[in-house]
């Protein structure tokens, strides 16, 4: 899914991402998640080295995280997002990672998102615990 638009802001897209992911939660009767400002620093600097190399493989290190954020029992997924944040959530995350997203061990969640030259989003989300 790619898009060329540029409507719509690397923080807005991200934002929508969030809200969609406590939507979806709330219909799975699971916990809303409160929004991580280090991890969200993370998971930009990851997004835009995806955006920058035209790779939805980079990844963030769930032991740099760990170290940098205090938090345990992280996960991290990435995914080339469709024309908004909530649409990403819809047609990338509920179809391929479903589990994750409603993981009732998360209390904390970060995403970030970035846009190559082409107009594909990448986007970077992460997921974890208060240690």
């Amino acid at each position: 899914m790619s898009s060329v638009s540029r409507d719509v802001s690397p923080t807005t897209y991200a934002s929508q991402f969030n809200r969609a992911v406590n939507r979806a939660r709330a219909q799975a009767d699971r916990r809303r998640l409160g929004v991580d400002t280090c991890m969200t620093r993370l998971a930009a600097a990851s997004a835009h080295r995806m955006a920058a190399a035209g790779d939805v493989n980079d990844t963030v290190s769930v032991s740099e995280v760990d170290r940098r954020c205090d938090l345990h029992a992280v996960t991290q997924q990435s995914a080339v997002g469709g024309s908004d944040g909530t649409r990403t959530l819809q047609h990338v995350y509920l179809r391929y990672a479903r589990d994750l997203v409603l993981d009732r061990r998360w209390r904390i969640q970060a995403s970030a998102a970035r846009q190559a030259a082409d107009g594909t989003w990448y986007v970077m989300a992460i997921f974890a615990e208060r240690t």
